[in-house]
């Protein structure tokens, strides 16, 4: 999996093996694509199989298609802009309709950025930092006759991924 940040962009004062960084930033990204339901980063995604619906459009999981290069519909093989268009969010049209049954509808396509956006990338930096710092979430914690309260309430925020990241339902 491609990472959506490097150990290289962590701040060297987090004292933290490259093991461990590398650990962390695989989980974080993974995280952040799951939430999202598509893989952000530039990919080349062979032979994805969608269900019909009857309507004009199909959408795939994406919110940047650069590429559309194969699209059949049941064993027919479509021919762009005679059967079928695309747009860059990530709508298939057909030129008349889909047909209705399930998984009969074969793309391959190219989608994603070139390189990880710079608000995602800050995301996945601040996670870590965060996971690193207090793994548990912790905003007071007792240890024998010790007790502090952190007056950070970071930790307990929830990230919030912007709705432009989320494809359409």
């Amino acid at each position: 999996m491609n990472l959506l940040a490097n150990p290289s962009d962590l701040p060297s004062s987090l004292n933290v093996s490259t093991a461990d960084a590398l650990r962390m930033l695989e989980i974080v990204s993974g995280g952040i694509r799951e939430t999202c339901g598509w893989n952000i980063t530039q990919e080349t995604v062979v032979d994805a199989v969608f269900d019909g619906n009857r309507r004009r459009s199909i959408w795939l999981p994406t919110l940047l298609l650069t590429d559309v290069a194969s699209v059949a519909e049941g064993v027919v093989t479509l021919v762009y802009d005679r059967d079928f268009t695309w747009t860059s969010d990530g709508r298939l049209i057909r030129n008349g309709r889909w047909q209705s049954a399930a998984r009969s509808v074969t793309v391959t396509y190219t989608h994603g950025y070139a390189e990880t956006p710079n608000l995602i990338k800050q995301v996945v930096i601040e996670t870590v930092i965060g996971k690193l710092h207090n793994p548990f979430h912790l905003r007071s914690e007792t240890r024998g006759p010790f007790s502090w309260t952190s007056q950070d309430t970071a930790a307990v925020e929830p990230i919030v991924i912007p709705y432009k990241l989320i494809p359409p339902p």
